[in-house]
């Protein structure tokens, strides 16, 4: 069984081995990738999308990096040209619409249960 994975681990030890910011870079990138894409699992209906999208951009920053510095012009251009990877100010805009929404969507919450229970459980007039 190890036989098979003998290949993909000398490779990775090559790798290492040329340029280790490199590798740890690409590792840093990786690492990042997968945990917005978990945050972004768990968190759905609502992600925190002004946490996770910088992050992302700066994972692709990263591979951006690491490939110019392998001379690996196909991975440059994806991750310099994919629409995905890139946020527009539209995107930013729709993202400050929700945030807007969301805190909106909270205070109504506070208020209806305000309404409903009294005032007695508020927390923000302790002089009662």
């Amino acid at each position: 069984m190890f036989r098979i994975f003998r290949p993909t681990l000398e490779w990775i030890q090559r790798d290492y081995r040329s340029y280790p910011l490199r590798f740890c870079v690409e590792l840093t990138a990786w690492a990042t990738s997968i945990g917005c894409s978990i945050t972004m699992s768990i968190t759905v209906p609502h992600p925190p999308w002004l946490w996770l999208y910088p992050i992302w951009i700066a994972g692709c920053a990263m591979y951006a990096w690491a490939s110019w510095s392998r001379r690996s012009f196909g991975m440059l251009v994806k991750m310099l040209v994919s629409r995905d990877r890139l946020i527009l100010r539209e995107d930013w805009r729709q993202l400050m619409r929700e945030k807007v929404r969301s805190e909106r969507m909270h205070r109504d919450q506070i208020r209806r249960a305000v309404k409903h229970y009294g005032e007695q459980y508020t927390w923000w007039d302790d002089n009662k």
